[in-house]
């Protein structure tokens, strides 16, 4: 499962860097600055992304630049167009059966069929940039053990799968998982669906792609004790 991850808006990353500015610019500094840093946990207001032809407030929108493109300046930040990104603040999990429960991951083997998850799948996928997501060994009694930071071996950026919905007013996302690949198993069997930065759109906006890509086994991982 994936119960922690890290959005480090501090990191020298200047695609985090552009997300915080286009929400600061869309709906206010106050609101920029609300959003969760560093670990973050279920229940926080987090940045997502979408594309521009998939925000659910207006047909058209300014939209951020490609996540693995590096604007020359600030008039480049922010181009307008069809199936450009752009990043909206959600709450991290859906309102669960049980009281304050919240439901903050959904199994990609199931998402398409059970009827919690099944409309977001087929018309609300999002990703979650992430600076990394957490997970913890444990002892043969199952008491945690260590915390672990898992990354990309390429990059400081991973862009999680997710689905999302309202629930009231307020935008509600969960991120999708998948069966362990070999660089996770020994520490967890599951972990959440990795999206590539060039398959982000196509995960958005292609049904087909997004059912692919759902099943994908994902990169391998390089993982780092944390404190």
């Amino acid at each position: 499962m994936c119960g922690r991850y890290l959005f480090d808006a501090d990191a020298d990353l200047p695609q985090l860097r552009l997300i915080q500015d286009y929400i600061g610019q869309r709906f206010g500094p106050e609101r920029a600055a609300q959003l969760q840093r560093g670990e973050v946990f279920p229940g926080n207001e987090l940045p997502i992304l979408l594309t521009a032809e998939a925000d659910p407030f207006r047909p058209a929108a300014d939209s951020l630049p490609e996540p693995e493109s590096e604007p020359a300046d600030r008039s480049q930040a922010l181009p307008a167009g069809d199936s450009q990104l752009i990043a909206l603040p959600m709450v991290w999990g859906l309102p669960g059966f049980k009281g304050s429960q919240l439901l903050i991951n959904a199994r990609q083997e199931t998402v398409a069929e059970k009827p919690t998850f099944c409309e977001s799948f087929a018309r609300r996928r999002c990703v979650i940039p992430t600076t990394g997501f957490i997970e913890w060994s444990h002892d043969e009694r199952g008491k945690a053990v260590a915390k672990f930071r898992f990354n990309s071996p390429e990059t400081q950026l991973l862009f999680l799968a997710g689905i999302y919905t309202f629930v009231g007013q307020e935008l509600r996302f969960v991120i999708l998982t998948t069966a362990a690949n070999a660089s996770m198993a020994e520490i967890h069997h599951r972990q959440p669906v990795i999206i590539p930065a060039l398959m982000i759109r196509p995960w958005i906006n292609d049904p087909a792609a997004a059912d692919e890509l759902r099943q994908s086994s994902g990169p391998e991982l390089v993982r780092s004790l944390m404190q």
